[in-house]
């Protein structure tokens, strides 16, 4: 039985949600652009907290990334006003779909639930907090180049802007530890049940010959090949969307949908264009361990223009990882390096019409 992933009764019924205080309140409030969301936030800050909220766009930081916990850079949502998570909560939702703000907060809840697990069984937890998320914004918003970013264990989102245009969502990290909670008044809740669920059911509709071309190893890896501060695997390894069956593609499409679905709806559909143009024949789809709940598992969907890894390993195989990037224009490197070539470019200094 598919377990709820996302209710809104969950959520709000969720004690850390209540502690921080700011579900109930963003549901309501205007949906703003990231531009204004960004703007609105930083005029919200004390002088002191600016300093720690707002840095250069070539600060070095803008194009570093974690998922595990410990300090970041920025500001702390546990030093922010009820008003200035207010417009924190407002600039997040401003980048991401009604799934994805909801999935995200969901993330940042799991630290309460987390931390009475692991009291429960004996270990020390303070560092399990919902209110240890940074956010980040990098250079002036709505002008030039520009960014932000909010992070912490489980959640690394990075947007890169020029003016009012979105060049990069990505890497996009979101993990969950439970992956499906497993007692408590949150029993059952599962933040990335579809990920997990239409993985699973592509791989199990392949026929042998198909999973075994899919299958790259029959031990899951530790964990995504793509974390922070690695290289990006080159080569498409596994199964080509070509020898998939039709009903197979619909699988594969609904899988990648679900990932895409995390970003506003214009973001989505610039993603599957690009997807489109660059060959759906090109993309591939691995699979490793084993393929029922509760065996470690891992798959990867890699294609020219995106890499998604999935796992679910650790704990029992009840702790999920799962990025989304962009081999090429993470952190609007590739779109921000053409635009210097562009507007540098002799022509464009002699011409300047």
């Amino acid at each position: 039985m598919r377990m709820p992933a996302l209710h809104p009764l969950a959520l709000l019924s969720a004690t850390c949600c209540l502690a921080v205080g700011w579900l109930s309140a963003q549901g309501t409030a205007p949906l703003q652009s990231p531009v204004e969301a960004a703007r609105s936030f930083l005029a919200g800050l004390p002088e002191s907290a600016l300093s720690e909220a707002q840095v250069p766009f070539d600060a070095p930081r803008r194009s570093q990334w974690a998922f595990v916990p410990g300090d970041r850079k920025g500001l702390r949502l546990k030093d922010m006003g009820k008003e200035q998570r207010d417009l924190a909560h407002q600039l997040l939702r401003s980048s991401l779909s009604s799934q994805g703000y909801l999935k995200a907060g969901a993330i940042m809840s799991l630290e309460s639930t987390l931390r009475q697990l692991e009291e429960r069984s004996g270990r020390r937890a303070d560092h399990r907090d919902p209110e240890l998320y940074w956010w980040t914004v990098f250079g002036r918003p709505g002008e030039g180049p520009w960014a932000w970013k909010v992070e912490g264990h489980h959640l690394s989102l990075n947007f890169s802007f020029f003016g009012n245009e979105v060049v990069a969502a990505t890497p996009l990290f979101l993990g969950s530890n439970p992956a499906i909670v497993p007692d408590g008044p949150q029993a059952g809740w599962q933040v990335l049940a579809a990920e997990q669920e239409l993985g699973l059911a592509l791989f199990r509709s392949l026929n042998p010959n198909q999973q075994a071309k899919a299958r790259i190893a029959d031990q899951a890896p530790a964990d995504i090949a793509s974390g922070p501060g690695t290289r990006l695997p080159e080569k498409t390894v596994g199964l080509a969307a070509s020898d998939l069956t039709a009903g197979q593609e619909r699988k594969l499409q609904e899988l990648i949908q679900t990932y895409l679905d995390n970003l506003q709806e214009y973001r989505v559909n610039a993603e599957w264009r690009r997807i489109k143009r660059a060959g759906w024949d090109k993309i591939h789809f691995a699979w490793a361990g084993g393929d029922k709940i509760g065996e470690a598992h891992y798959y990867r969907i890699h294609g020219p223009t995106f890499l998604i890894e999935y796992d679910n390993i650790q704990n029992g195989a009840n702790h999920v990882h799962t990025i989304w990037h962009d081999p090429k224009n993470d952190f609007g490197r590739d779109w921000l390096r053409r635009h210097y070539q562009e507007s540098h470019s002799p022509a464009k200094e002699s011409n300047p019409d």
